[in-house]
């Protein structure tokens, strides 16, 4: 069982809910807190520790009745008690949580916990765009609508656990000093394979998709994508591709219409584009990368093409994103 996270991660231990309520939204995600009847009784703390684009937060209750988080947009949410019982409601559906069986909360529901007496509970918090992007680049088929978990799963046998088993891994390992999960070489191979253990495991409504289809061509497909996915930053045509496939050139971009419905030179800059804004979310305000470093530590070349490509993806320039970034950085 994992042990909590520990004293120090820990950024807040408070007997006071307004203080409470405002470092709690600011860390995790807006929430307000409701008490028992009780006010010498109430305590929260709050510890947190994070890799890049994946949170682990431990919040322990006393005296709290229910915490009201609304409506999710930007993260998904994965809370397990380590202590106690929570009565977690996301949108419509109620999960009775415990150190058993955990709550998955997708974008776009709403989230309420109401405690069972004092509790200690374990929050994933996984970017929204970086799960669905992952997700995207690895579906065989299209999708319709947003990725959306079930809000239940049992983390006591099958896939479940194993992916509980890689978060404790994950957790436990960024508490040494020593930790390699503190190189950046390291970092994103980690968020991968929690994403994507996340994706086999837990239903969710893009579970199809993701499986590979029937003919022998998805061997060499996934192994073009992993390559382009594992170090998109690194110059290759598409007749490399081919060559390194053992295919055709026509071959591998039949396939690639076939089964992602692009090609491979767009799937590649899309991959691209999503590095990018990955890093320029990421960076915050000490951080001396510019919009120009960064589009070409991923081979974009002419900034003016890099900026229109990207403004068509995301719907705003790269320094927008930046900006945005440094005001959220903390978020």
């Amino acid at each position: 069982m994992l042990q909590e996270l520990s004293r120090r991660f820990e950024l807040f231990d408070s007997v006071e809910v307004d203080e409470v309520a405002e470092k709690s939204s600011k860390i995790l995600y807006p929430n307000r807190v409701f008490t028992v009847g009780r006010p010498d009784y109430f305590r929260v703390s709050h510890r947190a520790v994070a890799l890049r684009s994946v949170s682990f937060h431990l919040l322990r209750y006393r005296g709290v009745a229910r915490v009201d988080f609304g409506r999710l947009d930007h993260f998904f949410l994965v809370a397990i008690p380590l202590r106690g019982q929570v009565l977690v409601r996301v949108g419509e559906r109620q999960v009775h949580a415990n150190r058993e069986v955990a709550a998955v909360v997708s974008p776009g529901a709403s989230l309420s916990m109401t405690p069972s007496g004092a509790c200690a509970v374990f929050i994933v918090k996984i970017r929204r765009h970086v799960l669905e992007g992952y997700s995207a680049c690895r579906e065989y088929a299209p999708t319709a609508g947003s990725l959306l978990f079930e809000p239940g799963m049992a983390v006591t046998n099958g896939p479940a656990r194993q992916w509980w088993e890689i978060v404790r891994c994950l957790a436990e390992g960024l508490d040494r000093d020593d930790s390699l999960l503190r190189n950046p070489v390291v970092v994103k191979p980690a968020e991968n394979l929690l994403m994507a253990a996340l994706l086999q495991a837990q239903p969710n409504n893009h579970a199809r998709a993701l499986e590979p289809p029937g003919d022998h061509s998805a061997t060499f497909i996934r192994e073009v994508v992993d390559k382009l996915e594992t170090a998109p930053e690194v110059p290759r045509s598409v007749v490399e591709l081919a060559d390194q496939a053992g295919v055709s050139l026509r071959t591998l971009q039949e396939r690639f219409r076939r089964h992602l419905k692009t090609s491979p030179s767009r799937y590649l800059t899309d991959i691209r584009l999503r590095r990018a804004r990955e890093d320029l979310l990421s960076a915050g305000p000490g951080s001396r990368a510019t919009v120009t470093d960064i589009a070409q530590r991923y081979d974009f070349s002419h900034l003016s093409r890099f900026s229109h490509l990207y403004r068509d993806r995301f719907g705003e320039t790269p320094s927008d994103t930046r900006s945005r970034a440094h005001r959220d950085h903390g978020d």
